[in-house]
């Protein structure tokens, strides 16, 4: 068995501004998911005006993959196979352990797409109070 050797990954996004997150990486599908947060990240600051950040690794209850956004649990993924329903109960999962009145969404990859047509999925009970909260 091959031991497994840590390395960096450097993810450089252009436009206005030039911005780099260095973060350590034991296996090339964990340097792809954290790309893909750091992708989603950037873009809902962007489009919302709000502050999102990831969420440090390691927790002991999984919270999600960002926060920053109000009231919602964004769980990201850039998996090779969409699997909804697992993706849709871990995002599900993590946004009851933060709270009750926290609402899952998953942001899921479109191969070859950018970032802002991924997909973002959540179950319809969530979608209803989410447009319920906009007030329409």
């Amino acid at each position: 068995m091959r031991p497994q050797t840590p390395c960096w990954v450097v993810c450089l996004r252009g436009g206005s501004r030039w911005t780099q997150d260095v973060v350590p990486v034991t296996h090339p599908n964990k340097a792809k998911g954290s790309r893909w947060e750091a992708a989603v990240r950037d873009y809902l600051s962007a489009v919302l005006g709000v502050r999102v950040e990831r969420v440090p690794a390691g927790a002991q209850i999984d919270r999600g993959d960002l926060v920053g956004v109000d009231r919602v649990v964004v769980e990201c993924k850039d998996v090779a196979r969409i699997d909804l329903s697992v993706i849709v109960d871990e995002a599900v999962r993590e946004a009851a352990n933060v709270g009750p009145d926290e609402l899952p969404v998953a942001v899921v990859k479109r191969r070859r797409r950018g970032v802002a047509d991924g997909y973002a999925v959540l179950p319809l009970w969530a979608f209803a109070e989410l447009v319920r909260r906009s007030g329409r």
